[in-house]
C-alpha cells in the first residue's frame, strides 16, 4: 500500500521532504469536504451531486479486481462518463475532490487504486453527504 502511495506522487514532488504533505490525504480516515470545491468551475453543486451519485452507484457494481489496476479504473470510469453523456471535467473534478479533498492531486484513478474499493466508496458517500 505504501509503495502505491509513493508511486502516485513520485513525479509530482521534487524532494522526499514533500512526500508527507503530498500524501497526507491518503492517511486521513474522514476528509473535510468543502462543498464549494466539489463542483467544477461553472457547474452547480446539484450537477456535482448527480455525477458523484452516478459514479458511486457505478463503482459499487464493479468487482474488486478492477481496483487492482489504475488503468482499468480509468478505462472503466471514462467509458461510464462517456456513456452518460457527461464531460470528463464535470465528472472527474468532483471525483478527485471527493477522494482527496484537494484541487491538486494525482488522478482520481490512481487515488482510487491506492485507496481501494472500500475507502473509495466511503469517500464518495462522505462527499455526497456535504452537497
Amino acid at each position: 500500500w505504501l509503495a502505491k502511495a509513493i508511486s502516485i506522487e513520485q513525479q509530482r514532488i521534487k524532494t522526499l521532504a514533500e512526500l508527507p504533505a503530498a500524501t497526507e490525504f491518503l492517511f486521513i480516515t474522514k476528509l473535510t469536504q468543502y462543498p464549494a470545491l466539489l463542483p467544477w468551475k461553472k457547474s452547480s453543486p446539484a450537477e456535482a451531486r448527480v455525477r458523484l451519485q452516478g459514479l458511486l452507484e457505478h463503482l459499487i457494481a464493479l468487482p474488486e479486481e478492477i481496483f487492482q489496476d489504475s488503468e482499468k479504473i480509468e478505462q472503466d470510469i471514462i467509458k461510464f462518463v462517456a456513456d452518460q453523456g457527461w464531460t470528463n471535467a464535470d465528472s472527474l473534478w468532483p471525483l478527485r475532490v471527493a477522494l482527496t479533498g484537494r484541487a491538486a492531486s494525482p488522478s482520481p484513478f490512481e487515488v482510487a487504486w491506492v485507496l481501494g474499493r472500500s475507502a473509495t466508496l466511503s469517500r464518495l458517500k462522505d462527499a455526497l453527504a456535504v452537497l
